[in-house]
């Protein structure tokens, strides 16, 4: 008699626990730090990730530019061509993933530090 009121009991809490995970958290709205983002990633994560992405590729847009003047004085033409035909790319690059930085950005809640 008494295990019919514990399974009654445990049945209760749990359905209750369940309910108020509904409530506090509804699924029509996810939190800010779980939209659409990889496993183990926050939002704020991602924005940081893309923007040093971005930083790194212009860097490296940049070394290749300066590689590309160095080879146009050696008159190596056709080497120049191929270092700023890649830094244009890297420039690409780094467009997209600032455009990735902010659309993540635009989904973070306003003040929050990323």
């Amino acid at each position: 008699m008494k295990s019919i009121y514990v399974v009654i009991g445990v049945g209760v809490l749990l359905m209750a626990a369940g309910l108020s995970a509904c409530v506090t958290q509804p699924s029509g709205h996810p939190s800010s730090t779980t939209v659409s983002t990889p496993a183990g990633w926050t939002t704020s994560d991602l924005v940081f990730q893309y923007r040093q992405q971005a930083a790194e590729l212009r860097d490296m847009a940049r070394r290749l530019e300066t590689e590309a003047q160095f080879y146009a004085q050696r008159q190596d033409q056709e080497q120049a061509r191929r270092s700023l035909d890649l830094a244009k790319e890297l420039r690409a690059a780094a467009d997209l993933a600032d455009e990735q930085a902010r659309e993540y950005r635009s989904r973070l809640p306003h003040n929050q530090v990323y």
